[in-house]
């Protein structure tokens, strides 16, 4: 089933399955022609949208994961969605069209598919961009825009402790406490280091992980537990 969203980005109920035809990406509020694949002789193509089927979803989300575990973790969403500025294959494109062109748009059919050959165009470029059969990290955004929030990596933390008497073992105290522990993408600092910062984000030499900071604390009541 899908999700069914309203104007305020609210969830109002989920279509049956079989109801929606894929997974539709329309670039313009009014469109000529249906959804279609990767079929370049289909009119639809040309003037349609694209639509995914699920197997195609479930492939796209696989090459988005591998495309951020070689570029290591973002700094905001803006370092997510744009390319990098320096050359190499991160500098071409971000992450969403370097996914997408793994996967969606890998096997369009004919001359569609090859490579523009204008020295004034990116390499790898294709020489149908921008045509709505071919998608485009735009397209995808276009769409998730409205919805989409920087995840946090935030958690809420409760402990307890007590007090026992030596002796007898009774509970002379207690205390109940809470803190709001917030992840950042910077790795703990190692000493012994010898990378530069980025490339210590991308594979931290300290084996702590990323840093944590406590953000908010407060003690509790008995009667908040």
């Amino acid at each position: 089933p899908y999700q069914k969203i309203s104007d305020n980005g609210v969830v109002t109920g989920f279509s049956p399955a079989g109801e929606v035809d894929g997974v539709r990406f329309p670039r313009v509020k009014s469109v000529f022609g249906k959804g279609t694949g990767r079929d370049s002789l289909d009119e639809n193509f040309w003037t349609g949208f694209r639509s995914l089927r699920q197997d195609e979803v479930r492939d796209l989300a696989k090459a988005i994961v591998d495309e951020i575990r070689k570029r290591g973790p973002f700094l905001t969403l803006g370092d997510f969605v744009n390319r990098r500025l320096e050359s190499g294959e991160f500098g071409e494109k971000g992450v969403l069209q370097a996914a997408l062109d793994r996967t969606i748009n890998k096997d369009l059919d004919g001359d569609f598919g090859l490579e523009a050959g204008h020295p004034k165009l990116p390499s790898k470029s294709s020489q149908g961009a921008g045509f709505p059969g071919q998608l485009l990290q735009g397209d995808v955004l276009q769409a998730l825009s409205p919805y989409m929030t920087v995840r946090s990596d935030t958690f809420t933390i409760r402990t307890y402790g007590e007090s026992r008497d030596s002796g007898s073992g009774k509970v002379l105290s207690r205390a109940w406490c809470e803190a709001t522990v917030q992840r950042f993408p910077d790795p703990v600092e190692s000493r012994a280091t010898t990378k530069d910062r980025l490339a210590d984000l991308i594979e931290p030499e300290s084996r702590f992980g990323r840093t944590f900071r406590i953000t908010s604390f407060r003690w509790l009541s008995p009667e908040e537990i």
